[in-house]
């Protein structure tokens, strides 16, 4: 498993919030908080108004070209990923990729979700075969999508605070900062006896959610969060004898 974090400073953040992030320091705390989940690297990206941060496990690739946060870079746009997971049908989306000219250079899943997310992004997630959870920023569109996989295998969870977007793989890394009050959820520990785990979207604190699996959210400066559902299983797939009617 990996780590993975970030921080984006909204355009409405209030003047407060802004002189209490240090976006550098915070990202460096969050990412300590995670190394447990990722020991071989850790990683950030710094720009103006966002911080994303990142606690590897090298699985697919162990070399330092798959380390993150991974970065494209076109024609002066940046295109950022932080990813956890692994995708199985890397092989055949790596041959796609070729088929239509595009030559990775490592032997990652992630540099193969960060070219598949690069040239379709509408489709992504329904080519990908696989358990993982992600944040990919285009610094072009300047739009933040976030996004997990259909069994909710990889965990992701996230907040709107002041203007101020945060979100990580557990809710240890937003315990590290010292201007976001988190408060416990009376119905969240409810949901938690019962289920061992609060069922998506939540989780033991009050205003912060769990990012449902095989939903993903596009968020733009004005930070509205609108999950939608990429995926639902079919029922008559689930049916591969006629003995189980």
């Amino acid at each position: 498993m990996c780590g993975i974090c970030g921080i984006w400073i909204g355009r409405h953040a209030s003047t407060g919030i802004r002189a209490r992030i240090d976006l550098q320091r915070d990202i460096k705390r969050m990412n300590q908080s995670l190394a447990h989940r990722g020991p071989d690297a850790q990683g950030a990206f710094v720009a103006e108004n966002i911080a994303l941060g990142s606690s590897r496990l090298a699985i697919q690739d162990p070399s330092a070209q798959a380390n993150q946060p991974f970065i494209l870079q076109q024609n002066g746009n940046n295109q950022v990923l932080v990813y956890n997971g692994e995708i199985y049908n890397t092989p055949e989306l790596r041959a796609e990729l070729v088929k239509n000219g595009i030559n990775p250079g490592g032997n990652s899943d992630t540099e193969v979700l960060a070219y598949l997310l690069q040239q379709r992004p509408d489709a992504a997630l329904q080519a990908l075969r696989g358990m993982y959870a992600f944040a990919h920023w285009d610094s072009r569109s300047q739009a933040l999508t976030l996004a997990r996989d259909p069994m909710g295998e990889k965990p992701l969870v996230y907040t709107v605070y002041n203007g101020v977007f945060v979100f990580a793989s557990e809710l240890r890394a937003l315990r590290v900062l010292p201007w976001l009050p988190m408060h416990i959820d009376p119905v969240g520990i409810h949901l938690a006896l019962h289920f061992v785990m609060p069922p998506a979207p939540y989780t033991a604190y009050k205003n912060i959610q769990r990012l449902p699996p095989a939903h993903s959210v596009i968020i733009r400066h004005d930070l509205a969060i609108h999950p939608r559902s990429y995926w639902q299983p079919q029922p008559g797939s689930l049916l591969t004898d006629p003995r189980d009617c």
